[in-house]
């Protein structure tokens, strides 16, 4: 597959340095690092900083969605700056 569509051209690539198999065989091999960070992923989930979470997205996040959507909507409208501004503050408010 590589004749028929190569990743680097002659021309837009310095040639590849040798590699030596000391290298290769100092490296931890992929299924190690996978381990390690199924391990992490274990952890126990805090509850406390779920919560904080869900609630700044359900508020915070919320309005700013609101806004966006009024003033992308507008704008797709045509309409001005100072109507846009209105239309969120007559909507937000």
């Amino acid at each position: 597959m590589e004749d028929t569509f190569p990743s680097t051209t002659p021309l837009s690539s310095p040639p590849e340095p040798n590699v030596s198999s000391k290298h290769i065989d100092n490296e931890k091999p992929a299924t190690e690092v996978v381990k390690d960070k199924a391990v992490q992923a274990k952890g126990k989930t805090n509850v406390k900083n779920t919560m904080i979470k869900f609630l700044l997205d359900q508020t915070v996040g919320a309005l700013f969605n609101v806004i966006a959507f009024i003033a992308g909507i507008g704008a797709m409208k045509g309409k001005g700056s100072s109507q846009i501004v209105e239309d969120v503050t007559t909507v937000s408010l």
